[in-house]
């Protein structure tokens, strides 16, 4: 699942990462067309899938997924010139999950490596307050290139 599938009125579209990875599941959101339903599963291990924590089903608007989206170019880009730089992390105004994109080696903008943290949310605490939980591991541009690929890809089918 690189790039989007159909999933009964939804779409997926993965995050590999070395170590673990992530599913992101997209519905059109009831009442409307500027957010949509989203529901993230979080995985050890690439190759075995078992699964780790899966998130709430929540809304996300379109508008922060195409930014997650410049997010990661952007990083791409930044990491050619500062290999030590690491992003802001990006949330979404639902704060559904948080991604950071951290240092690496970039080459080119098709070729290299960086550390990326992805954490979910997956409800709430006893007193309200949002609990998340995450991994960070080494992921290759082409990958992110991939994620990317399928954003779009998944915005464009619902």
């Amino acid at each position: 699942m690189t790039s989007a599938q159909d999933m009964s009125d939804g779409v997926s579209f993965q995050m590999s990462a070395n170590g673990y990875g992530a599913i992101f599941r997209l519905w059109r959101a009831p009442l409307s067309s500027e957010h949509v339903d989203a529901e993230i599963e979080m995985y050890l291990d690439a190759s075995r899938r078992d699964t780790l924590v899966r998130s709430s089903r929540a809304f996300i608007s379109v508008k922060d997924l195409r930014r997650l989206a410049s997010y990661l170019d952007e990083h791409i880009a930044l990491l050619m010139s500062k290999p030590n730089e690491s992003s802001p992390i990006f949330v979404p105004l639902e704060m559904g999950f948080q991604i950071q994109a951290l240092s690496g080696e970039v080459d080119s903008s098709e070729d290299g490596v960086f550390s990326m943290r992805l954490m979910i949310n997956v409800g709430k605490s006893e007193t309200g307050e949002n609990v998340y939980v995450g991994c960070e591991g080494s992921i290759d541009v082409e990958h992110v290139r991939l994620f990317i690929a399928g954003i779009e890809a998944a915005l464009n089918e619902l």
